[in-house]
């Protein structure tokens, strides 16, 4: 509880899988030929078996549709990018097409896990924000190699008229009034932002099409964006 004091955790080995300092996959089998879910490895009875299962059930990995859904989607997708790549090296493509195709397979993120690191940014700059004023925060998200910043996923801010205060990947556009601004099928998405968080101020999602930073092409974009004061703070990802 908030006002409860502060105490050690208890001495011993957690019970939860900690995955950024054990290797999940070698206490957990995952489905992917029909249920894409989440299965310990070891015997019932053992700690390792106990442990996954309790993982399991406190992440609710198996109880959840959206998340053995995304899975799915993500293994088809990976078989896909795959058979493409055995497609056009029996076509003997060049090496360079090829060692690219690699580097696709490689680099491509989960799409699921890619927008709840959006939503966790977008909140984390608005919690910046607020903690630390507009100042800082424009200061820390025009930096592209600060916090609110990783690959092709960056933060931005507007005021409510589309004026750009702040922006992860392209400094020019800070200081612009940006609310005609168009993608490539003439939609408005500024002038959607700003309207959009005014009547969803807790969160929400655009579709629009912009420029990757990285792949330096233009792609279709999911953009989170959250209602910050008199400002509209935004951070997207790439389909």
């Amino acid at each position: 509880k908030p006002k409860d004091a502060v105490v050690a955790p208890v001495t011993g080995q957690p019970a939860l899988i900690d995955p950024r300092t054990e290797d999940a996959v070698a206490l957990m089998w995952l489905d992917l030929r029909q249920t894409y879910r989440f299965t310990p490895l070891a015997k019932r009875g053992t700690r390792d078996h106990a442990r996954a299962a309790y993982t399991i059930e406190v992440l609710h990995l198996n109880d959840r549709d959206l998340l053995t859904r995304a899975r799915q989607q993500a293994y088809v997708d990976y078989v896909n990018f795959v058979r493409r790549y055995q497609f056009d090296r029996d076509r003997r493509s060049s090496a360079a097409h090829l060692a690219g195709l690699v580097a696709r397979i490689r680099d491509r993120q989960h799409p699921t896990v890619w927008r709840e690191i959006a939503v966790a940014m977008v909140k984390k700059g608005v919690a910046f924000l607020k903690a630390n004023g507009a100042e800082k925060a424009y200061a820390e998200i025009n930096n592209t190699k600060g916090s609110f910043v990783d690959r092709d996923l960056y933060l931005v801010a507007y005021t409510l008229e589309g004026k750009c205060l702040a922006h992860g990947a392209n400094p020019k556009q800070v200081g612009r009034e940006l609310i005609e601004l168009t993608d490539i099928d003439g939609k408005y998405f500024v002038k959607d932002r700003v309207a959009m968080v005014q009547s969803k101020p807790a969160g929400a999602w655009q579709e629009y099409k912009f420029t990757n930073p990285v792949s330096k092409k233009i792609e279709p974009k999911l953009m989170y964006c959250e209602k910050a004061g008199d400002l509209a703070v935004c951070g997207g990802v790439y389909k």
